[in-house]
């Protein structure tokens, strides 16, 4: 895989009943290394964390998990540095879409690529 640029990064949104650590942690290294951009678990903290610039990639360990108000937060946060969002999906986002409990504006920002991983 050859080098490309940090702003050719698509966002990402590998979906599976649970997530295999050990295939996302590598996916996670590769793309961290080929890009030259810091990761940033968003979810990891006590509350939910962005960062202030874009040269990062922001990684959502459950996207279904978001708060509205958190959904909110990420959409503007997008809106304003750019989308290099890798998130992983316990279950259908598009689903929460249909069922008006996840921001449509923001699935379609995550979902460029869409990786769905076993069985869903």
């Amino acid at each position: 895989m050859g080098e490309s640029s940090p702003d050719a990064l698509p966002s990402t949104e590998l979906r599976g009943r649970q997530r295999p650590p050990a295939s996302s942690d590598e996916i996670l290294h590769t793309v961290q290394r080929q890009s030259g951009l810091e990761v940033l678990h968003a979810q990891r903290h006590s509350a939910f964390v962005l960062p202030a610039h874009s040269k990062v990639i922001v990684v959502l360990d459950d996207v279904c998990d978001l708060s509205r108000d958190d959904q909110d937060r990420l959409l503007d946060w997008i809106s304003r540095h750019g989308s290099r969002v890798m998130s992983f999906a316990s279950r259908s986002p598009y689903a929460m879409v249909c069922a008006g409990t996840f921001v449509e504006r923001l699935y379609y920002h995550l979902n460029t690529v869409c990786i769905v991983l076993g069985d869903e």
